[in-house]
This record gives C-alpha cells, sequence and structure tokens, in this order.
C-alpha cells in the first residue's frame, strides 16, 4: 500500500463527528485501493470483479452516477456509513441514492468514518470468479463488551437497485452476535429481499443466496475477517 496519498485526492479529516476517509470525487477506484488509509471491505470489493484497468478509469463519481456497473463497490461503501459531501453538505449515502437530482447534485467528495475495532466481511455467488457477483453482501458491525453496538448489511442481485441496505440489520443491534441470531438475520433479508428474475437467477435463487451470503459475511465478521 502506498503511504503518500495526493490530499486532493485523498485525505484524513477530524472533527467533532471523529475521524473520516474522505476520497475526491474525482479519484479512481485503483487509486483508492492503493491507499494505506482505505477499509478493508473496499478493497474486498474491488477484487475480482475489476481489472486495474477498468478501476483507473472509473471514479467515485462514476459510481454514484452508474451504479449498476459498480454495485459491489457501492454496496460496501454502504456497509461501511459512506456519506456523501455535496456543497460541503453530509448526506448520508444511502439517502443520496434516492435523490432524483444526483446525476446533477454538486458532490464534491464521500467520506467513510473511521471506527476503531470495526470487523466487516464480505461473501458473493459468481458465475466465475471474475464476473460481477450475481448477489453479494457486506457487513460491518462495532461491539461494545460482546454486544453488538452497530450494524450495517447491503447487498447486491437482491433489490430492484443495484445495492441497498437491508433493514434486518438493525435486529443484531444490542445482543451477542449467536450463530442464532446470524441465522435469524440471514432469515430476516432472506425475507425483505426483492429481487428482479434474470438468466443468472429466478427470484427464488436470488433470495436464498441472499441468506447465503449474508450468513457467510457475519461469519465473517465473527472470525474479525
Amino acid at each position: 500500500m502506498n503511504d503518500s496519498r495526493d490530499e486532493k485526492m485523498i485525505r484524513v479529516q477530524v472533527e467533532s463527528g471523529g475521524k473520516f476517509m474522505v476520497y475526491s470525487s474525482e479519484v479512481s477506484l485503483q487509486r483508492i485501493l492503493t491507499d494505506a488509509g482505505t477499509h478493508p471491505l473496499l478493497m474486498d470489493a474491488m477484487q475480482g470483479w475489476t481489472t486495474w484497468q477498468k478501476r483507473n478509469s472509473i471514479t467515485m463519481l462514476q459510481v454514484l452516477r452508474t451504479p449498476a456497473a459498480s454495485a459491489p463497490f457501492l454496496a460496501a461503501l454502504l456497509a461501511c456509513g459512506a456519506e456523501v459531501l455535496v456543497d460541503e453538505d453530509a448526506q448520508p449515502l444511502s439517502e443520496f441514492m434516492e435523490r432524483s437530482d444526483r446525476s446533477r447534485a454538486g458532490v464534491s467528495a464521500i467520506r467513510i468514518p473511521v471506527m476503531e475495532g470495526q470487523r466487516s466481511g464480505m461473501a458473493a455467488v459468481n458465475a466465475t470468479p471474475t464476473d460481477m457477483p450475481i448477489v453479494a453482501a457486506f457487513a460491518t458491525l462495532s461491539f461494545s463488551d460482546n454486544s453488538v453496538q452497530d450494524a450495517r448489511i447491503a447487498l447486491t442481485g437482491v433489490w430492484q437497485k443495484a445495492a441497498s441496505l437491508a433493514k434486518a440489520a438493525k435486529d443484531l443491534q444490542g445482543a451477542a452476535l449467536t450463530p442464532e441470531a446470524i441465522d435469524q438475520a440471514a432469515a430476516a433479508v432472506e425475507a425483505e429481499a426483492v429481487p428482479r428474475a434474470n438468466f443468472q437467477g429466478s427470484e427464488a435463487y436470488r433470495r436464498a443466496m441472499a441468506a447465503v451470503t449474508v450468513r457467510r459475511a457475519l461469519a465473517a465478521c465473527v472470525k474479525g475477517a
């Protein structure tokens, strides 16, 4: 990883609300991948489905404007609690993606909170290892003692949108991450998924894979992956 960085493209921001990694809207995915401060889940999300040539050509702004082309990376951003800076005002990425005018919004950067002790994990099902995932799950968990303090799970391939957060993640908060809790969360995500069938998988298959990938992603969090 590269410890030297162009502060115009990637910088560390510390304020009363905490510490953030801030990425310019014009920074490429390849530059993000090679930065030492990048969240491990974002790095994992870029592996496999992109080549370095593609990563060099895709910017943060393009991820926001054409989410289907970068769905795994977008899902990882959602799981990491990313915020979009529009005219220097921070807006949760999940809310920004609901905007009808997002292609015209003055996005300057995306920032990601730096959470000490946060665990993350991902899982995907692919036709081949280098294909875009058919279904993928990305999870982040923060703990207080042995209880989950904060949880986010984002998926691709199981919504009408390219990527979205699962509401079921909130059910994990306030309790230990036991195998039973993981199974319940996986089942809840499967129940709330509203996939669109295509040649790669039926609605039933995609819902089933939602449960499988969520279970695997949370298991990775247990291991501290």
